[in-house]
């Protein structure tokens, strides 16, 4: 009888064991998979890192390098310790033709002279239905500024859903996307926001800039040229006295990496220049170079550089300055093509 019981006993066990395995791995509510159109009718693909103060989170986004994605190593655990030690809100995303951000529509082609014509065999193949950046033309990379403007016209929907507070943004970018996103955040500056549902003759021309709500940009390891483009930083920072002024910059680098050495020391000379009529200026600005010849994107995720703890420290110094800012309804209109002339870039070609 005692045999039966143990035998009885053994054969529970062993059923026990494949249910266990089989059990699910409880779901992350902290992030999700996103998508997202652009002006152009990319489906951008991202995660989004949900805030843990809701409209009291400020909101990064990361962009990686060019040629690369948002799950190469270092990205996500560093939108962890953003999330976690900062309580941000934090957006990833997958640039056009990089990583899930490949589905296009006919409309990519038919309707936008500049993709048929920065996109090797866009003239023959109008319905094809994907882009990879292998088929980008050197002109066609300034494009991908459209992706950063769909990325803050999401934030600012994910703000008046109150999901995050998109009155202070940082970006976070990489190697050619930190140059290029250096554009871009002086393009923020001299941009006019148009609400939705708001005609252009009645806007009131007192409207905030949105470059107001940039709290800080991180450049990792920034380069001068990308795809078959040189950046003008020098020339969009000097021309920018508001972003010089009231955006701090944290230039971060390796002393050995040749790509971002030979032009960081320039870039944060501009972005020091004194804006007209003033001395004033705001401390956090830095320039820092690490021991190392790694690049931009691969100083993530290195133990030695301790590069996580070097961001959060210093944004949550540059955040505790610029305090909480107060949440407010973005009301974001409709998304429109990036003015690729007004950062000296003509169309692709």
């Amino acid at each position: 009888m005692v045999r039966a019981w143990a035998w009885l006993a053994a054969a529970l066990v062993v059923g026990a064991g494949p249910a266990a395995a089989q059990t699910p791995t409880p779901p992350d509510d902290t992030k999700q998979s996103v998508s997202f159109d652009s002006c152009d009718d990319v489906k951008l693909v991202g995660t989004f890192y949900k805030g843990p103060k809701g409209i009291d989170s400020p909101t990064v986004i990361l962009m990686h390098r060019f040629q690369s994605d948002r799950t190469a190593k270092g990205w996500d655990q560093l939108a962890r310790d953003l999330q976690g030690k900062l309580n941000c809100a934090v957006l990833a995303i997958d640039f056009r033709g990089h990583g899930g951000s490949k589905a296009v529509t006919s409309k990519f082609w038919t309707n936008y002279n500049d993709n048929r014509n920065g996109i090797r065999g866009g003239t023959a193949a109008r319905t094809k239905n994907d882009i990879n950046f292998t088929e980008f033309k050197g002109s066609y990379w300034p494009m991908l500024l459209n992706d950063m403007a769909s990325a803050r016209h999401y934030i600012d929907l994910q703000n008046d859903a109150q999901k995050c507070n998109a009155s202070s943004i940082i970006i976070i970018a990489a190697q050619d996307t930190a140059g290029l996103a250096m554009g871009w955040a002086v393009h923020e500056w001299e941009r006019k926001s148009v609400p939705a549902a708001t005609s252009i003759i009645s806007i009131n021309p007192t409207v905030a800039d949105p470059g107001e709500d940039l709290a800080a940009c991180v450049w990792l390891g920034p380069t001068g040229r990308g795809g078959g483009v040189n950046f003008r930083t020098t020339e969009w920072f000097n021309r920018c006295s508001k972003l010089r002024e009231n955006t701090p910059m944290y230039f971060l680098y390796g002393k050995q990496d040749s790509n971002s050495a030979g032009v960081v020391p320039g870039m944060y000379g501009a972005i020091r220049r004194p804006p007209e009529g003033s001395r004033s200026k705001h401390a956090f600005d830095k320039e820092e170079a690490l021991a190392t010849r790694l690049p931009g994107q691969d100083l993530l995720g290195n133990p030695a550089l301790n590069v996580n703890e070097k961001i959060v420290a210093w944004l949550e110094g540059v955040l505790k300055a610029r305090k909480n800012q107060a949440w407010k309804s973005m009301n974001p209109g409709p998304q429109r093509m990036f003015p690729l002339q007004n950062l000296g870039y003509a169309a692709p070609g």
